[in-house]
């Protein structure tokens, strides 16, 4: 029978092969110890719509043999799909598994849960392009903002890297999935003013700015912060991060400022990611203005890194095809 979300107390359940035995079938298992200890780094992905991110995401993790920093190749970072609003067929989950040589595993989230005092079925939703199901792009934000952090599938995990199934490497990169440099707290590129992100912002600003002054706190970044002050009068809109890729230590984001942060965004009054479709990526860059400094922040390109329209399944076999045989 298809396993679709196997989590223990001691960890995630993972497809795995025996490094000795590289084309035996894979097998559910814990990751074996002390190849991967407590502290490591793990990928994780999210699928919420079968019909137009099942392909790709097997493309995506394809793609995944550009990634060179992994500490012991025969022991290389597993990989976490997230699924919520589908079910994965043995079949399709099996074409998921192959689809890299890395560990991989599967958990179902539940996104009918909400918020103690959010009534999801009275509250109205901004109107927003995309949508599949009823609150379903909020509650994906409010996982990779939020929910992720206290998730047990982490439980092992130090170092997070994010990435969208709909995004892919096609050029070798030779520090991810790790942080480049160990004190380095958050990586994504920094892209400013987003455009699409300019709706899905309103109140953000000042809210945290009341956060903070009610903590008697000021921002550790402050030329960021005054940036983005600047830019929320002069534009109406806060710049972002290009949050379709991500690499995260779960000690900073779980650190009791920023996780009490983070609970007021998603589970309490005014539930801002909810009601306002607060989003990811702007959320993000408040956090490296509130929390952390540009010494701990890598806000420059990944390399080897594309996404969407340059993603084909075509491109990057043939990305992949040159590197590995030319």
């Amino acid at each position: 029978a298809a396993v679709a979300s196997a989590i223990k107390s001691n960890g995630t359940l993972f497809f795995t092969r025996q490094p000795d035995k590289p084309n035996s079938a894979k097998k559910l298992n814990l990751l074996p110890r002390p190849q991967y200890s407590r502290g490591g780094t793990v990928i994780v992905t999210l699928i919420t719509d079968k019909t137009t991110e099942l392909t790709s995401l097997q493309t995506t993790l394809k793609s995944l043999a550009f990634l060179q920093g992994d500490d012991d190749v025969e022991y290389p970072a597993p990989v976490i799909v997230y699924t919520a609003g589908i079910k994965l067929s043995k079949y399709e989950m099996t074409k998921i598994v192959e689809s890299t040589n890395r560990p991989l595993g599967f958990c179902i989230l539940d996104f009918s849960e909400f918020p103690a005092g959010f009534d999801s079925n009275t509250e109205e939703q901004k109107p927003r392009d995309g949508r599949i199901e009823k609150w379903d792009i909020e509650q994906v934000n409010r996982f990779w903002i939020n929910k992720i952090w206290k998730h047990i599938s982490l439980k092992r995990f130090e170092t997070i890297m994010k990435i969208s199934p709909d995004s892919c490497f096609k050029e070798p990169n030779f520090y991810l999935p790790h942080v480049a440099h160990e004190h380095i707290v958050y990586h994504s590129q920094y892209i400013g003013d987003n455009y699409q992100a300019k709706g899905f912002q309103e109140g953000l600003y000042p809210f945290a700015a009341t956060f903070l002054g009610d903590r008697n706190k000021k921002p550790q970044n402050p030329l960021l912060w005054q940036h983005i002050a600047n830019m929320v009068s002069t534009k109406s809109s806060v710049p972002t991060f290009d949050a379709s890729f991500e690499v995260m230590r779960k000690s900073f984001m779980t650190q009791a400022d920023v996780a009490e942060f983070l609970d007021a965004l998603t589970e309490v009054e005014p539930y801002g990611v909810l009601r306002q479709g607060w989003d990811i990526a702007t959320v993000r860059l408040m956090l490296m203005a509130m929390y952390t400094t540009d010494d701990f922040v890598m806000k420059g390109y990944p390399g080897g890194y594309y996404k969407k329209f340059s993603c084909s399944k075509a491109e990057v076999d043939e990305a992949l095809d040159s590197y590995f045989r030319g």
